[in-house]
């Protein structure tokens, strides 16, 4: 489960990789340093046969880490855009049961964030379900619930650049959700989303 490979402003492939199904992810893969899935990649096509490992990769002298892992704990990475401004990393990723998420990843981040899943759904513990974060998971700038409200899955978007036709909405993160269909977006005030 996935939902896009994409070039970033760096030139790498970055491929977004779901754990693999199975509600809950059982087997933990997410949050396996040695597992592909429930992670955001990142290889470079250009340098190797087939692909190389980009030399700033935060894992490659991690012991029984993958070299091609960026950054993990992501449940289903569906969509994940760059902003074409400044290279930042929106990174909408589907919910199990109660909670869709978008995260973030500042330009300037040299890779290796933990999302949280399976430890964490959105802003909430989900396995296990009390104490789960001990301070070292990168929280979703914003997440919403997909309980009664119709909502079930987050589609991402991108964060509007534009001037002319809609200036007024310059710097917005545009984003949907596959069973409501509405459109939405987020701005930044400060540091909150």
């Amino acid at each position: 489960n996935g939902g896009l490979i994409l070039f970033g402003p760096d030139g790498y492939l970055y491929i977004g990789m779901g754990d693999g199904g199975s509600g809950g992810d059982p087997d933990n893969r997410a949050q396996d340093l040695g597992d592909l899935l429930g992670k955001m990649l990142r290889i470079d096509v250009d340098g190797g046969d087939p692909y190389a490992i980009p030399a700033d990769n935060p894992f490659i002298n991690t012991s029984g880490a993958r070299d091609e892992i960026w950054a993990y704990g992501l449940r289903n990475p569906w969509r994940f855009s760059f902003d074409r401004n400044n290279g930042d990393l929106f990174i909408a990723d589907v919910g199990q049961s109660d909670l869709e998420e978008v995260n973030f990843q500042d330009v300037l981040s040299n890779g290796g964030e933990n999302y949280g899943w399976r430890l964490m759904e959105g802003t909430e513990c989900f396995n296990p379900s009390t104490g789960c974060n001990d301070g070292s998971l990168t929280l979703p700038i914003f997440d919403y619930s997909n309980g009664d409200s119709g909502n079930c899955s987050v589609t991402g978007g991108y964060r509007y650049r534009g001037s002319q036709a809609v200036g007024e909405i310059n710097g917005v993160y545009i984003y949907s959700d596959f069973c409501r269909g509405m459109i939405s977006g987020a701005t930044k005030s400060s540091s909150i989303w």
